[in-house]
């Protein structure tokens, strides 16, 4: 599976490259528009551990996203390589409309990562400025 996500190439791909072609493969249209991910574009904007001692703050990452408190979920930056974790990411569509998607990104690089929840997202400057993080990227 980590072949097929990083190409069979032997030349390193970047983050951004990894990070995109996962989103193609976990997410087949996106959640606000029901298009392709082409002409897309995604960046970071949350993280948080997925084991047994880190679901209370996976829960409240979920209900953050659910109650539409962008400001709360950019809070959320725990990110631990040796653990399975939850990253959210935001979409946007060409005509600039938001959504996020939770993807679950597992340690065990066999294991596949998979769409834990979307949600549309109305505030159309709900990631816009998030500074010391992630930019926008094309899909």
């Amino acid at each position: 599976m980590l072949r097929s996500i990083l190409g069979r190439s032997k030349k390193k791909a970047s983050a951004e490259e990894a990070s995109a072609r996962v989103l193609n493969e976990v997410i087949r249209s996106c959640p606000r528009c029901g298009q392709l991910l082409d002409g897309h574009q995604y960046r970071l904007v949350a993280t948080t551990m997925l084991n047994p001692d880190g679901l209370e703050s996976f829960r409240a990452l979920l209900s953050a996203i659910r109650n539409h408190d962008w400001q709360k979920v950019t809070t959320f930056q725990n990110w631990e390589g040796s653990q399975a974790n939850a990253e959210v990411y935001g979409l946007k569509c060409s005509d600039g409309t938001l959504s996020a998607v939770v993807i679950s990104a597992p340690f065990v690089l066999e294991e596949p990562y998979t769409l834990m929840h979307q949600e549309r997202v109305d505030d159309v400057a709900a990631f816009e400025v998030l500074p010391g993080r992630d930019t926008w990227h094309a899909l």
